[in-house]
């Protein structure tokens, strides 16, 4: 099980799969606080925040992903892009695409040869590197013509399948989506197991599969 300790709450926070974990912090300043803690954790900089597994101390940002704007979600950075491109390149020396990308290769290296012999000086060139055809046409992740709802569900997705991220913090999440648009999103981390904490500075609706706890203006915590 995982857990994250932190100052302001009476009890850690266990993550458990299928509950979704809202905290509510009403105080403007502890509320940019912990935001702030979070944002830390994840360049290892942060001296209040701790997560353990099974008791052990471990790394914030080797299983969490936390979202401040869910209009920016890039999921093009080159960790993930490094990712889907050592995938695509072990797809396409499996037995489905192996002779096309034998043709391929063949075809690129023809090309390159029968272009020389334009020009009056000899050439030097390697064979074909897959990794720099897909570079060389900025093969990348879109979320062209899909909704609001299912670019969040994509994104997720997206750090779940490559970099292996299993929990996400969103900040104010339910300021953009309604109740019927977070069933739908819970529904989706739930069926791929992911963990989902959202942090909220005001108290909205508490749906099914919630587990809410609130911080007051006072800062008095509430279940």
């Amino acid at each position: 099980m995982i857990t994250l300790s932190y100052p302001l709450f009476e009890s850690s926070i266990d993550f458990n799969d299928n509950i979704v974990k809202v905290i509510v912090i009403e105080n403007p300043t502890e509320f940019l606080k912990f935001e702030t803690q979070l944002l830390l954790a994840m360049e290892d900089k942060s001296e209040e925040l701790a997560l353990f597994k099974n008791h052990e101390e471990i790394q914030f940002k080797k299983y969490f992903e936390v979202i401040t704007d869910v209009f920016s979600l890039d999921k093009s950075n080159k960790k993930i892009i490094n990712k889907l491109y050592a995938k695509l390149q072990e797809l396409a020396y499996q037995e489905d695409m192996y002779l096309k990308t034998c043709e391929l290769e063949k075809n690129i290296n023809e090309y390159v040869i029968n272009l020389s012999e334009f020009v009056d000086c000899n050439l030097d060139y390697e064979q074909v590197d897959l990794l720099g055809v897909f570079k060389s046409v900025n093969l990348k992740i879109t979320d062209d013509n899909i909704s609001f709802i299912e670019k969040i569900c994509d994104f997720v997705d997206v750090f779940n399948e490559f970099l292996k991220i299993n929990y996400f913090v969103f900040i104010n999440l339910k300021s953009y989506l309604n109740d019927e648009e977070l069933q739908e999103f819970y529904k989706f981390v739930s069926y791929k197991k992911i963990n989902l904490l959202l942090l909220e500075n005001h108290q909205r609706n508490k749906l099914p599969n919630e587990d809410l706890t609130i911080i007051d203006n006072d800062l008095c915590e509430i279940y």
